[in-house]
Parts: structure tokens; C-alpha cells; sequence
């Protein structure tokens, strides 16, 4: 019973051995040399390669390319991978000292206005009849003493009075605070604001 079975065994073994040889000649080794330096362990096709015109083991058999004209092909089919690159977006400050409807810098028109205030009432608290900066700007250029200039009513409540000079007291430091924090029916000036602005002053 052995001796019917060798045969097939043996049969068996070399082709699991040549079987082995070609995966390794194909993933290992040159497949030119190896073929003509073993020729009886590999039993493929050797043909023309249909894009370079040699001899050659042929492993796409749809195209009829060997190894390196199908790797060439391969690379080229291959789509380019698109490199995303992460930009850094600038954030843009708002300036909130600007007016939008006219794309002028508030500071610039505050300062014009108060000069023109400056010029009108003078230099004298007239709550409590304090002197005040005569000069308009300090030694730094900035405006002096810019709390003199009081909006009887307040820039939230009114916007469109805010470059009014007829709504301007000039006041010191303290009188400007208890205008704006205090009981402004017990100053001096109230009855003078009341009568400018009897719409929001009652």
C-alpha cells in the first residue's frame, strides 16, 4: 500500500516545491536570471513584452506587460494625493472707534468737537464756577481734561445729540459725576438743560 502511494507523493512535493521556488523567485529575486539559471523551476510563459519590446516574464496578462511596465503603469493610474496645507487665517480687529456710515474715525471727530466746545463756553466749571485747563491740549498732545466736557443728555440715550454743541456743559471732575450719578434736579444748571431739552429732561 505504500509503495501505490509514493509516487503520488513525491508527485505532490515537487509541486509544492515549485510552487514555493516561483513565489520567492517573484517577490525575491530577478526573475530574468533566475529563469535562465534555473530554467526547468519555472514553467511560465516567457514573451514579449508588449511596452518595452523584451523577453520577459509576463505578469499582467491583460495588457501583456512584464514587472516594470506594470509598475510604471500602475504609478501613473495612480491618483496624486492632494497635500492639504493648514493656513493660518489672520483675524482681522475691529476698530469699534469707527463710524461705518462714514469711515471716519470717531476719536478724530470727538476732538474737533471739543475744541469747538472750547472755543464757545471757555474754561470755568459752570456748575461751581472751578477753572479748568486753559490749555486745549497737554504736553503729550492728548486733549486735557476731557471729563469737562459733559453731554447734558447722555450719547446712549440720544446718538444723533452726540456732536451737538448745544448739548455740552463744561464741568469739573465732580459736577460732571453727580450730573451723570446724582440728583441733577439740585444743580444749577438744571433749569438752563431743562429748558434746551424739555423732551428729555422732565
Amino acid at each position: 500500500m505504500v509503495q501505490l502511494f509514493q509516487p503520488l507523493i513525491k508527485m505532490a512535493l515537487k509541486r509544492l516545491i515549485l510552487l514555493y521556488e516561483n513565489i520567492f523567485t517573484i517577490l525575491f529575486c530577478n526573475i530574468n536570471y533566475f529563469y535562465y539559471i534555473c530554467p526547468q523551476t519555472i514553467k511560465v510563459k516567457i514573451m514579449k513584452c508588449k511596452k518595452c519590446g523584451e523577453e520577459k516574464l509576463i505578469v499582467n496578462k491583460h495588457f501583456g506587460l512584464c514587472m516594470e511596465c506594470n509598475q510604471l503603469r500602475l504609478k501613473k493610474n495612480k491618483p496624486e494625493k492632494t497635500i492639504y496645507k493648514k493656513v493660518k487665517k489672520e483675524k482681522k480687529r475691529i476698530s469699534h472707534n469707527v463710524d461705518k456710515r462714514t469711515k471716519v474715525d470717531k476719536k478724530t471727530l470727538d476732538e474737533a468737537f471739543y475744541y469747538e466746545c472750547f472755543k464757545k463756553y471757555g474754561t470755568k466749571c459752570e456748575e461751581c464756577g472751578k477753572q479748568l485747563p486753559e490749555n486745549f491740549r497737554d504736553e503729550k498732545g492728548r486733549v486735557s481734561a476731557r471729563y469737562r466736557y459733559s453731554h447734558i443728555i447722555a450719547k446712549s440715550i440720544a446718538p444723533e445729540l452726540r456732536h451737538n454743541v448745544d448739548n455740552i456743559n463744561i464741568l469739573c471732575l465732580e459736577c460732571h459725576s453727580r450730573w451723570e450719578h446724582g440728583d441733577k434736579k439740585d444743580m444749577k444748571i438744571w433749569s438752563k438743560n431743562k429748558k434746551r431739552f424739555p423732551n428729555y429732561l422732565s
